[in-house]
């Protein structure tokens, strides 16, 4: 490539990083227990973070404080067993108060520290509040995208697609072709050769490059007691494995080069043979460490990761090939061979394109969603560019398949089309180039599928005169509008169904700023359910909402719960 190109590459991954810098790649907050900014009747025992990604073991901390900045936390943070999205700690006891958690953690989908806090309070006995809660809801950050590892992840895509494409290449379509036509003994076919072998090994090295400095930049954070953090997540694990196998990719490729004179000889190349394995297995096992993988589709994101990157590998990979022996396919002497070369190659990229395309497609559902994702993201807004590219490069090669191609059979014709297939190879191959430097970018940065916070509704809980109250409102209630309330009655001692109740009357009333009360009957009961839809909560703000419960037998009975609207986001 001239310096020309390499200077548009590296100016537009620069802009691009600089854009994305503010995505915030990491695994941000999605909810927790205590929720942001709730008003609890009764103290909780247990602080419960869960986050977009999953944690890895050993990074977690929470750390709670009351109104005077008193640590009240107790006991090592727990990851849950169930959710590794979900870490927790145990509270000592507290009273009513505003209290404080900060949280930090490290992603082990892609390696990522993050940090965050939020606020809960639990209310005095008499219903009013201890204090102000903070105006701001959950917050959520950590490093931005840094170029640095954008670079790591280019290279080491960049070296399993050189690998597998010198080794594809050299394997199974030079090698037969200079058998087939008896031109594997001229000299300018062996050099030929020999670069293929030369350019996998850049490639293999590049891999070992990117890989290495990945996986060091994620051990950085990680606590120094944790030996086991060295492969303790699947990023870090399939990261070790691409660094494991790059390393026998170097081995292989120049063992082969060594052995060059026996596979031009007529001997099966067994060793490049072993590294066309090597690079497809590098490429198959980063699917068990992306944020496709993580994804709740089961095995559909990593299959499907997996192929798209075969796909991609395969066909960047041998542009890259092409463009790498270019001197060679132009000479006039191996002319026909630069013909099967170039036929042969066309057979694998359509497959690969297919791979691609279908992939892609399955990749786009599990990890973008929807149409507002793709237009109103920057991890939209790369997958429109990625397609933009791709769309120019199936063209090309269509053109050289069905317009190109066919103009060489005629032998007169042959040096000129070899000439035009070599001119249309380069500008595809910088155009795989920006392909792989956007796929460097795309997978440091988490997907909307991964942000979106999770549909729950809002519950609270409180025990009066023998009875526990579960208080239930639909949607969670940030923003004023209709909800449905909803009462679930049992008794304190076993925790059966209490349906003593006849009728249970909603008070609901604007702490701050005052607004007067408003009443609402229930609906019920049904067996010990009550529930009403109602437009109560209008304005945003802190309200009191009264529940009181009229029974057969013995006088009402009422419990008081708060609610923040409008102040958690």
């Amino acid at each position: 490539m001239t310096l020309r190109v390499l200077a548009f590459i590296a100016l537009l991954a620069l802009t691009l990083v600089s854009g994305v810098g503010t995505a915030q790649a990491h695994a941000q907050y999605v909810t927790s227990n205590p929720v942001a900014n709730a008003i609890l009747h009764d103290p909780p025992t247990r602080v419960a973070v869960s986050l977009s990604e999953a944690v890895q073991s050993g990074t977690a901390s929470i750390r709670v404080t009351d109104s005077n900045g008193t640590r009240v936390d107790a006991g090592p943070v727990n990851l849950s067993a169930s959710d590794s999205k979900t870490f927790s700690i145990r509270l000592s006891s507290i009273g009513p108060g505003v209290y404080t958690v900060t949280w930090t953690a490290t992603s082990a989908v892609d390696g990522h520290f993050t940090a965050g806090s939020f606020s809960f309070a639990v209310q005095n006995p008499d219903g009013t509040l201890p204090g102000p809660l903070p105006g701001s809801g959950p917050t959520s950050g950590g490093r931005p995208v840094s170029l640095f590892e954008v670079a790591a992840r280019f290279l080491m895509f960049a070296g399993l697609a050189m690998a597998l494409g010198a080794a594809v290449l050299a394997t199974f379509l030079w090698i037969p072709a200079g058998e087939d036509l008896g031109l594997a003994g001229r000299p300018s076919f062996a050099w030929g050769y020999r670069a293929l072998l030369h350019w996998g090994w850049i490639g293999s090295f590049l891999l070992v490059v990117g890989a290495g400095a990945l996986w060091v930049n994620a051990l950085i954070p990680l606590p120094s007691s944790d030996l086991g953090g060295l492969v303790a997540s699947p990023f870090l694990a399939t990261t070790a494995a691409r660094l494991g196998l790059g390393i026998a990719l170097l081995v292989t490729m120049w063992v082969a080069s060594r052995r060059a004179k026996i596979a031009l000889s007529g001997v099966r190349p067994v060793e490049v043979l072993v590294a066309v394995g090597l690079a497809m297995t590098g490429v198959l096992v980063g699917a068990g460490g992306t944020h496709a993988a993580a994804a709740p589709w089961g095995l559909v994101g990593p299959v499907a990761d997996a192929v798209h990157l075969l796909g991609v590998s395969l066909w960047i990979g041998g542009l890259l090939a092409l463009f790498r022996v270019r001197p060679w396919l132009r000479e006039a002497e191996l002319a026909p061979a630069a013909r099967e070369v170039f036929l042969g190659f066309s057979d694998i990229a359509g497959y690969a394109v297919a791979l691609v395309l279908g992939a892609g497609v399955v990749l786009s559902l599990v990890l973008v969603g929807t149409w507002d994702a793709l237009l109103g993201t920057w991890y939209g807004w790369i997958v429109l560019a990625k397609i933009s590219l791709f769309a120019p490069m199936v063209a090309v090669g269509a053109w050289n398949r069905y317009r190109v191609l066919p103009a060489s059979e005629a032998p007169e014709g042959l040096p000129g089309t070899v000439a035009r297939l070599a001119r249309n190879v380069r500008f595809e191959a910088v155009l795989g180039a920006v392909v792989l430097i956007l796929a460097a970018i795309l997978t440091s940065v988490p997907p909307p599928s991964s942000l979106a916070p999770s549909s729950t509704d809002f519950r609270l809980s409180a025990t009066s005169d023998g009875i526990r109250f579960d208080f239930h409102v639909t949607p969670f209630p940030s923003v004023p509008g209709v909800y449905t309330f909803e009462g679930y009655l049992y008794n304190a001692t076993d925790g059966s169904e209490y349906t003593n109740a006849t009728n249970a009357t909603l008070r609901f009333t604007l702490v701050n700023p005052p607004l007067p009360p408003q009443d609402v009957t229930m609906l019920g009961p049904h067996t010990n359910h009550f529930f009403v839809d109602s437009p109560a909560l209008s304005q945003r703000g802190v309200w009191r909402i009264d529940l009181r419960v009229s029974r057969n037998n013995g006088p009402d009975v009422r419990v008081t719960f708060n609610i923040a609207v409008g102040t958690s986001g």
